[in-house]
């Protein structure tokens, strides 16, 4: 049976696979060829779903709080080089706008539910600088009009807040579209489909002794698999042979950590004829425990190496398969895929023989 991966691998690898524009139905059915609960599956798709959104979302924000932060900046030297007033003076007077920037950002990175608080926070800021330049007796303050500097500190505010907020909704507002266009695929080929099935023949009544018969599942015969699997494993140990062969940095011990041995696939021309049942379920797990060495990285299977010339991480935590996906024109993922199934299917018919 095809080896199950930690909820931590698995989502790395479906992560990967949507990196790459692997649909999710894809992904899915090739998680459960490997024995994962489609329930289980769903779970997972929706947390990377909901971290994706957050991750975006927060992208967006934090490229509209940039934005708005230069274009205050620029502001504030506009007005000061207009009015010819002290640096600090003009800061000072657009400092309730400043400190709700700050304010802002940090309660954002460090609370969820800050509604309320950004709403009221203008009001309460602005407030305290028109008590502080009404009644203060701070020479900075003298000849300041603190009526318009209040008013103009709430606008400014305000107008963080919204784009802030306008920046998230339609952060939402994008993905919520590529989600129900998503969904929206696969009710176009019903809709396709709906006009076929009214062309299929309808079932005669018991009366005229005939019946439909139910569409069989084609059994191949356990020769033809073993016949299969063979050609995959040598499929698989050319494409081994040619991604790390010598001049990539490959050694014959390392190929030898993950080819499968001739030797097993071999017995297959004996078992097929003496169909012992033992000797063919020994050989399947050997095959299947050297395919599943492939989920392994380079570092966990080979430790140091003076692998070059490849496509793969240079500190070797790139998965075996992923580093012969990548570097060979075959298709090497269809017989990798393709061998670990048949490892089920010999093994269910051996266990009925």
């Amino acid at each position: 049976m095809a080896e199950k991966h930690s909820k931590k691998e698995v989502i790395e690898y479906i992560k990967e696979q949507l990196d790459s524009g692997q649909s999710v139905d894809h992904i899915k059915a090739h998680l459960m060829s490997y024995g994962h609960d489609a329930d289980e599956l769903e779970s997972l798709f929706e947390e990377i779903l909901k971290e994706e959104e957050t991750v975006k979302s927060k992208t967006v924000s934090r490229a509209v709080e940039i934005l708005y932060v230069v274009i205050f900046i620029i502001f504030i030297f506009w007005v000061g080089a207009s009015s010819k007033s002290p640096g600090e003076t003009v800061v000072f007077g657009f400092s309730p706008t400043l400190l709700y920037i700050i304010l802002t950002i940090v309660l954002l990175e460090k609370l969820k539910k800050t509604d309320i608080t950004l709403v009221l926070m203008p009001i309460a800021l602005v407030f305290l600088f028109f008590i502080i330049g009404s009644i203060g007796e701070i020479p900075m303050l003298a000849g300041m009009e603190i009526g318009k500097l209040t008013v103009l500190n709430m606008i400014l505010s305000y107008i963080f807040l919204f784009a802030l907020r306008y920046s998230e909704f339609m952060s939402r507002i994008t993905l919520s579209r590529e989600h129900l266009d998503e969904e929206d695929e696969p009710e176009e080929e019903l809709e396709e489909t709906k006009g076929q099935i009214s062309e299929l023949p309808e079932a005669p009544s018991p009366d005229e002794g005939e019946y439909l018969e139910m569409q069989q599942e084609d059994h191949e015969p356990i020769q033809k698999l073993m016949h299969s699997l063979e050609s995959h494993s040598k499929s698989l140990n050319s494409v081994v042979g040619r991604v790390y062969r010598k001049s990539n940095g490959g050694t014959r011990l390392l190929r030898e950590l993950i080819e499968v041995k001739k030797e097993w696939y071999n017995q297959f021309n004996h078992l097929e004829k003496s169909l012992d049942k033992q000797g063919i379920l020994d050989v399947v797990d050997k095959i299947e425990r050297r395919l599943n060495v492939m989920f392994k990285t380079e570092k966990e299977m080979f430790g140091q190496t003076s692998i070059k010339n490849l496509r793969r991480d240079t500190e070797g935590n790139s998965r075996i398969i992923d580093v012969l996906i990548m570097n060979d024109n075959d298709p090497v993922e269809t017989y990798f895929e393709e061998a670990l199934v048949i490892c089920g299917k010999i093994r269910e018919k051996a266990h009925r023989m």
